[in-house]
């Protein structure tokens, strides 16, 4: 299961595809491995030059939910 998960992420990065897409395919490949309707994936990033987080990936969240930790800093009440 590993190998083909591994496989499945490989792919998009050796076809050069963006960030963003390898990003989602990655959150939709757990979602899918935990198949329940309540089970959702994001991926977020940390920008240290401003120390702050944007969202790399979250497809099946809502955007304001998703959004809301875009530019957000980092902490012991922020973030996850």
């Amino acid at each position: 299961m590993l190998n083909r998960n591994l496989s499945q992420v490989l792919a998009p990065i050796a076809r050069g595809e963006s960030l963003t897409s390898v990003l989602d395919q990655l959150c939709r490949m757990v979602e899918a491995e935990h198949s329940t309707a309540d089970t959702h994936a994001s991926i977020i990033l940390y920008d240290p030059a401003t120390d702050t987080m944007s969202i790399g990936a979250a497809p099946t969240l809502p955007p304001d939910f998703a959004g809301c930790v875009d530019g957000k800093h980092p902490g012991p009440n922020a973030g996850s």
